[in-house]
């Protein structure tokens, strides 16, 4: 089964229950030497859509799913792959252990930093405080500027 982590707004389990219905939380971990930006415009959010980008300086916290063939399909075609958003795979440090070859998405053409939408942010951001991710990251998430 394909393993998957989730960084924006697939945070929510409510969400990648609709997206992708055989999908299973596993664990939360921590995506070290990247940074959690917002580098693509969405009509559909009607602002910025998050995106990771190196940066050796930082660490993104992530939700990582089980996924079935089927749902890295559909996820596949919700965020546009391979024109939109590219896939890769990384080792996520969990709190347990480490997690090798999980699959997750990054924007292929980045702009500048394009804000999100309150709406969008708050996804993230109760998925933070609900998925119990470091403090430090939750006010790092509040301090990004929204539209």
């Amino acid at each position: 089964m394909p393993l998957y982590f989730a960084y924006g707004s697939n945070l929510s389990i409510d969400q990648m229950t609709i997206r992708c219905p055989n999908s299973k939380s596993l664990e939360i971990g921590c995506l070290k030497h990247y940074r959690l930006a917002f580098t693509r415009y969405s009509s559909g959010w009607g602002g910025g859509v998050a995106d990771v980008v190196l940066d050796s300086d930082h660490e993104v916290w992530v939700l990582i799913y089980e996924l079935s063939k089927e749902d890295l399909n559909h996820l596949d075609s919700y965020e546009g792959y391979p024109d939109v958003y590219t896939r890769f795979q990384k080792t996520i440090k969990t709190l347990t252990g480490i997690v090798s070859d999980v699959w997750a998405y990054s924007v292929v053409q980045k702009s500048t930093f394009i804000p999100p939408t309150r709406e969008y942010m708050k996804i993230i951001k109760k998925a933070a405080f609900e998925l119990e991710f470091p403090e430090t990251y939750r006010l790092f998430l509040e301090k990004i500027q929204t539209r």
